[in-house]
């Protein structure tokens, strides 16, 4: 990925983070910004990876789609397995990933998305 392509994917989703009101991540972002632009890298532990995973979480583009995890109703899996045999691998506010313990498919559950 390209600095500048990474640039517009930071900026995105931070977006993503303060609609979600995601406050500590969104400054994460903006700290990344700043950095990356000053030709430092990525300030902390987070990096590229990091980004893309949490772009891929919250269907923000390029990473959403069928590059992003499918988002899914509370209750229900896209497996097909039973919906208490998951483990919740992100959290916030409205919203979380989980993953099927069975089949280890991935899924996003946003409060009142349908």
């Amino acid at each position: 990925m390209t600095l500048d392509e990474q640039l517009a994917l930071v900026v995105a989703v931070g977006r993503a983070f303060v609609r979600l009101e995601m406050g500590r991540h969104a400054q994460i972002l903006r700290d990344a910004y700043r950095s990356l632009r000053a030709g430092q890298g990525w300030p902390g532990p987070q990096d590229e990876a990091w980004l893309i995973d949490w772009a891929r979480t919250l269907q923000v583009p390029p990473y959403d789609g069928e590059r992003g995890y499918p988002v899914i109703e509370r209750g229900r899996t896209p497996c097909g397995h039973h919906p208490g045999l998951n483990t919740t691998t992100r959290a916030w506010t409205r919203g979380w990933r989980t993953r099927c313990r069975e089949c280890g498919v991935e899924w996003v559950v946003i409060d009142g998305a349908q």
